[in-house]
């Protein structure tokens, strides 16, 4: 069925609307979600509405069917994209030039009905905007029942900053900001009915190749249960040192044993003093902003550990406080045993201790006997990794030199070049294992290219002869 622009209230109620998936519409989703990965940073909503007691009404806000205190939600269409984040999970609908629609059905009728949708784009790259229809009837938004742009993490994170148009049907269509880089506009739409049995989500691009937008069901839900959540931020062993790899622990803690009724999100603001390591699964970060995603039915307890390494600006100490957000805990607000901070002493680098032993293969040497050598083992005990390593040395009294190589090194020093009587300086330095005629007296030395780290240690060798 080919679609006309007037067909946008139909396709609202009409999932025969949708369009037939291709493999060309799977790829281009799938460069759609590299550039939907820079928009940034979500999280699951959910407001108390009533404090206090075992279980409580609250706003719920959903992107898929399942089971809600006493709501059972199905959905039929196009509802199977998720864009899940370290901060949060939503519908996706919409691809390039393409429409969906999503229809969530209520087991019981519910209230309090609202529509959040992010990144809803219009610019010259293309145009999208979004339809709703309630219990089967297109429902034409007003300007008073649109808050635009939504003032939450959500819209901040993903830049969704720019305000949504009304257009002449109520439909809420896209916008860019002119005046700054950004990904479209975020709106939070009240649909003023006291009862609703099914909503339906209807994406419709205007014109070229729109990425889409991510969007959330939220309404009012009796009798959820109320497990009590802690966070609790623990950092490894101090002082930490500048340089040196350490590392902060996010514990969250459900005490009851009452599983969760949504998703979590650990908020990290790690301060510009440390550099972030490698994230652990669940985690994402945008700049110096960690998330982490916590799913819902959490019973017990459950930690990430986010690696970190202090800057020289970190010194005398760091400061750092972690926060959780909702999960079903209405006292969870980011507030109270919801956030856990530390504060943690950092010294500055050490100076590296570098140590060099010397050992001989026999002792006494014996006069002319064959293979008798002197190692010169380095060793670097603290500190930062050491770079530019000479090793000097000369060849003793009543000997002459024979031969000089590298002996054990680890692989981060690499080159090795070398001096000996045979090249004596200003004679251009060799490879430390080339092959060279034996005799004449003095100084010998190895330079090395790379890094020698803490506790790493290289040798080398030279072979005498004794007169």
């Amino acid at each position: 069925m080919k679609m006309q622009k007037t067909d946008s209230m139909r396709c609202a109620t009409a999932l025969r609307c949708l369009p037939v998936r291709t493999r060309a519409m799977a790829l281009a989703r799938g460069v759609a979600h590299f550039f939907h990965a820079l928009r940034g940073v979500a999280f699951l909503a959910l407001t108390s509405l009533l404090i206090g007691t075992q279980a409580t009404a609250a706003e719920l806000c959903i992107w898929k069917s399942g089971n809600y205190g006493e709501v059972a939600v199905t959905t039929e269409g196009a509802c199977r994209v998720e864009d899940k984040r370290a901060w949060g999970t939503y519908l996706w609908l919409g691809d390039f030039n393409a429409w969906e629609a999503c229809t969530f059905n209520f087991s019981v009728p519910v209230k309090n009905l609202s529509i959040r949708t992010y990144v809803l784009n219009c610019g010259d790259f293309g145009c999208e905007k979004m339809a709703v229809s309630v219990n089967g009837n297109h429902y034409p938004f007003t300007a008073a029942e649109v808050t635009t742009p939504i003032s939450d993490l959500s819209a901040t994170e993903f830049r969704a900053l720019a305000p949504v148009k009304i257009d002449a049907d109520g439909n809420l269509e896209g916008a860019e900001l002119a005046t700054s880089f950004g990904h479209g506009a975020s709106a939070w739409a009240l649909v003023s009915r006291t009862s609703v049995s099914s909503v339906t989500l209807s994406h419709e691009p205007l014109y070229g190749q729109p990425n889409g937008s991510d969007n959330l069901v939220c309404f009012s839900v009796a009798n959820l249960p109320v497990p009590p959540l802690a966070l609790k931020k623990e950092a490894s062993a101090a002082p930490w040192v500048v340089g040196q790899p350490a590392s902060y622990t996010l514990t969250l803690t459900n005490s009851s044993g009452t599983a969760t009724t949504s998703e979590m999100v650990v908020t990290d603001n790690v301060p510009s003093s440390l550099t972030i390591g490698t994230l652990p699964p669940g985690c994402d970060r945008v700049g110096q902003k960690v998330g982490c995603l916590v799913p819902a039915g959490l019973t017990s307890s459950m930690s990430f550990v986010i690696p970190v390494t202090p800057l020289p600006s970190a010194v005398p100490s760091v400061t750092n406080t972690a926060t959780v957000s909702r999960g079903g805990d209405p006292t969870c607000n980011d507030t109270g045993a919801c956030t856990s901070t530390v504060t943690t002493p950092v010294a500055p680098t050490a100076p590296p201790v570098i140590t060099s032993t010397k050992t001989v293969s026999a002792s006494p040497l014996v006069v002319g006997a064959p293979n008798q050598f002197y190692a010169v083992l380095v060793t670097v005990a603290n500190g930062t990794p050491i770079s530019g390593l000479t090793v000097s040395d000369v060849t003793p009294v009543y000997t002459s030199f024979v031969a000089s190589q590298e002996d054990t090194t680890p692989a981060t020093l690499t080159a090795c070049m070398k001096h000996t009587p045979a090249n004596a300086s200003p004679a251009p330095a060799v490879a430390c294992a080339a092959a060279q005629a034996p005799g004449g007296t003095g100084p010998l030395d190895w330079k090395f290219t790379g890094q020698l780290a803490p506790g790493g240690s290289g040798s080398v060798r030279f072979r005498v002869t004794v007169n």
